[in-house]
């Protein structure tokens, strides 16, 4: 995993004093309208108060069922604390241009001669020529005339480093530019092999490009495979990212922190373990005509801003298309979404205002973004819906799958759910966040992570639904209130039937548990003091009570989509 924030950062800066051996190693360390929706009438947008942040996680082991993920570091790494009146990461000049890629060898040509791997720490060090990669050391370094790392082949088979580093792992990279602001393309190079084992590389991360501190870097036409992370940029502005193949890397394809101004176009970024894209607290980025498959999440955001994502291909990822967790201004249109979808999280209002178009299309049927409607009203066609800040919606007969979560409400009052089938999803079948007074009702749910979600959120009714067979829990409450369950079929999902996390008392008498004689797990009713001791799916309780006594003793042949 890349290290990055503050240990990543002095880990960097400090290498100017580690005692440092090189055999055949260059390194020389130096000083909207939606499609399927009726028109509603446009809602003033309402701020509530911010809620307690949601647990820290490791990036690992993302904890989807809390989706919010409030205010956690995203990827399990130390980062440096920011005061909320810290000033943004500057934006770079609109007029100044950037260094521009150009053609130059493929990356497989067999005229890429083999380099050790390239560190610059300053501007100065470009003039060194190829002992530092660069082909043209006369180059001004301008946009007009950049500094350019031509048709190399790195790999780390040679290095030798012995670390006195009390601050934990050195990052080694195939090409590292740190604290530059010379334009600088780099094209047509193979970094391949990073991640392979060295037993003469002690406690390193291996990434193929890495920007620290850098500026007005192009990088195009690069083959960038089998690193730990493809490439990165920590706190970098005006890099562009394009006609590069990164793939099957162990962590990241592209990871952006605290960087601005990135472009990020034409790529192919598949079959890397985590994310294809990152922006991680990163502003005004563009990510345009790449194919974006195979990895975990497609392109993943948190806590960024300015995002602009168009025309991709972002399809097979494991879990999110596009994940937007607490960010803010991203504008989506024309991408192509395929057994995968968007997902939005965060905890305040303004996170789920974004400019996501019908032209967005998941399974080949538009994506149904509304916000700030009332009486709105969804039908087919629709390859996924997310309603933002809405009253008085309604959603209807629709039939969604293999997205990631089937229908998403955030900040949304008085929405009714029904005669849907929401099945095959990465995660949840339905999904309430800080929204009140729902109605799910005649719902076919099965197969996704959790059938119904409820996060935050009161005056909810499940109803006369199917909600079966999903991979975690079929309903699941967080920290909700006055939700009542009836009339239900839930059986048959792998973690529990009912989980209920905090809140009030939720009534949920007159289900069908999968059993004649009730519901499993152990826990008393709160109304009767009856044992949850059947052969049912299980009902498990953390800080709340439930009421499930009576139950139904054979299903409900009227729940489900159609009933």
């Amino acid at each position: 995993m890349a290290a990055c924030g503050a240990r990543r950062r002095e880990a960097l800066r400090t290498q100017s004093t580690l005692v440092v051996v090189l055999v055949a190693v260059t390194t020389i360390t130096m000083g909207m309208a939606p499609l399927g929706a009726s028109q509603g009438t446009e809602k003033t947008q309402q701020e509530p108060a911010t809620p307690a942040l949601a647990p820290t996680e490791d990036r690992r082991e993302r904890n989807h069922r809390l989706p919010l993920d409030a205010d956690r570091p995203h990827d399990g790494v130390d980062r440096p604390d920011r005061l909320d009146d810290e000033a943004p990461v500057p934006r770079p000049n609109p007029n100044q241009r950037q260094a521009q890629p150009a053609q130059g060898l493929a990356p497989d040509d067999p005229g890429c001669l083999p380099h050790p791997p390239i560190r610059i720490v300053d501007d100065a060090m470009f003039q060194l020529g190829p002992a530092v990669g660069v082909t043209n050391p006369t180059a001004a370094g301008t946009a007009e005339d950049p500094y350019v790392i031509e048709g190399w082949c790195i790999t780390p088979q040679a290095p030798e480093i012995v670390e006195q580093a009390p601050f934990g792992p050195v990052e080694s990279a195939g090409i590292a530019i740190d604290h530059t602001e010379a334009h600088v393309v780099i094209r047509d190079n193979r970094i391949d092999g990073n991640a392979v084992d060295n037993p003469r590389v002690v406690t390193q991360q291996q990434v193929g490009i890495d920007l620290v501190d850098a500026a007005n870097v192009a990088i195009a036409n690069n083959t960038i495979t089998n690193n730990d992370d493809g490439v990165v940029l920590d706190e970098s502005s005006g890099t562009t990212i394009a006609n590069n193949t990164i793939t099957n890397n162990n962590d990241w394809g592209v990871y952006s922190y605290r960087s601005s101004g990135t472009t990020i176009t034409n790529n192919t970024i598949t079959n890397n373990d985590f994310d294809g894209v990152f922006l991680d607290e990163s502003s005004g980025a563009t990510i345009a005509n790449n194919t974006i498959t195979n990895n975990d999440w497609g392109v993943d955001l948190y806590r960024s801003s300015g995002t602009t994502i168009t025309n991709n291909t972002i399809t097979n990822n494991n879990d999110d298309g596009v994940d937007l967790g607490a960010s803010s201004g991203v504008a989506m249109r024309d991408n192509e979404f395929g057994s995968n979808g968007v997902r939005i999280g965060g905890y305040e209002a303004n996170h789920y205002q974004h400019s996501i178009q019908p032209s967005n299309t998941v399974n080949g049927e538009p994506l149904v973004y509304v916000r700030n409607q009332e009486d709105v009203h969804v039908e087919q066609p629709a390859g996924q819906v997310i309603l933002a800040n809405t009253t008085n919606a309604t959603v209807e007969n629709v039939d969604v799958s293999d997205t990631s979560t089937g229908l998403q409400l955030g900040f949304t009052d008085n929405t009714t759910i029904a005669n849907n089938t929401v099945t095959n999803n990465n995660f949840d079948g339905v999904l309430l966040y800080e929204s009140s007074g729902a109605t799910i009702a005649n719902n076919t749910i099965t197969i996704n992570d959790d059938g119904v979600l409820l996060y935050r959120s009161s005056g909810t009714t499940i109803a006369t639904n199917t909600i079966t067979n999903n991979n975690d829990d079929g309903v699941d409450l967080y920290d909700s209130s006055g939700v009542e369950v009836h009339q239900n079929n839930i059986h048959d999902n792998d973690d529990f039937g009912l989980e209920v996390f905090a809140g009030d008392t939720v009534h949920a008498e007159n289900n069908w548990w999968g059993a004649a004689n009730g519901p499993s797990g152990g826990e008393t009713d709160a109304c009767t003091d009856a044992n949850a001791d059947g052969d049912g799916d299980a009902i498990t309780t953390d800080d709340a009570e439930v009421c499930f006594d009576p139950w139904r003793t054979s299903p409900n042949p009227d729940a489900g989509a159609g009933g």
